[in-house]
């Protein structure tokens, strides 16, 4: 479901300063990314219909436990015709 993340592959506590600087640095130079997490493990759903493009990101807790708990953490969606990815405030069918 979800692979290593830069926690995993460093070894650093969650939300570290190294982690929080990697995020803010790859953002900053990437004015078309919207979110970073390299802390959490989960999985994003994407919703399009005719008049929007909607992307879910959804934590997990443990990897190793199969009725983990999952938790929507960001949504972020386009209108048609605009252009412009904004963030709203829960994912789709809520």
């Amino acid at each position: 479901m979800t692979s290593n993340n830069l926690k995993d592959a460093l070894g650093t506590p969650r939300r570290s300063p190294v982690n929080l600087a990697a995020e803010q640095a790859i953002l900053a130079a990437n004015r078309h990314l919207k979110y970073l997490n390299f802390d959490d493990h989960g999985f994003s759903v994407l919703d399009v219909t005719p008049e929007r493009a909607q992307m879910d990101w959804y934590v997990i807790g443990s990897r190793s436990t199969r009725r983990t708990p999952v938790t929507w953490a960001r949504s972020f969606q386009t209108r048609a015709g605009t252009g412009r990815v904004v963030a709203v405030d829960r994912p789709v069918g809520r």
